[in-house]
C-alpha cells in the first residue's frame, strides 16, 4: 500500500499547492483538474479496500480514505466541470487527508524498519 499512499499524498500536495480555493475565489465552484483527478483517483479506492491489511498504519490510513470520501461528497458534475459545495470544507478534508497520508507513511516506515525518517 505504501505506492498507492505516496501517490496520494504527492497529488493532495499538489492540489492544496497549485489550486488553492483562494485562486478561484468566492464561496463555491469549480474546481483544478488535479482536484478532479483525486475525485475519481483509484489508489483512493484501493486503500479503502485494503485497510484490514494494515495494521498500526489502518488508523491513519482510514483517516486518509475518509477525509477524500467526504471531500467525494462535497463535488458534483460531470468528469470535466466538477465543482464543489464549499470550497473551504472540500480544502479542509484534503489538507486532514494529507496530514494522515503523512503520518501513515510514518507508521508504514516504523513498520518495516522500526524507526521514523531513515532515508539517508
Amino acid at each position: 500500500m505504501l505506492p498507492h499512499v505516496q501517490d496520494i499524498g504527492r497529488l493532495i500536495a499538489a492540489i492544496l499547492t497549485d489550486e488553492s480555493p483562494v485562486k478561484f475565489g468566492g464561496e463555491s465552484g469549480p474546481i483544478g483538474p488535479l482536484a478532479q483527478q483525486l475525485i475519481n483517483h483509484k489508489s483512493v479506492d484501493i486503500l479503502s479496500g485494503s485497510l484490514r491489511s494494515l495494521g498500526d498504519a489502518r488508523e491513519k490510513a482510514s483517516a486518509v480514505v475518509f477525509n477524500i470520501y467526504r471531500a467525494r461528497e462535497l463535488a458534483q458534475g460531470e468528469v470535466d466541470q466538477v465543482q464543489v459545495r464549499s470550497y473551504k470544507k472540500f480544502y479542509e478534508r484534503l489538507r486532514a487527508a494529507q496530514t494522515a497520508s503523512s503520518q501513515c507513511l510514518d507508521k508504514i516506515d516504523i513498520m518495516f524498519t522500526g524507526h521514523v525518517g531513515d532515508y539517508a
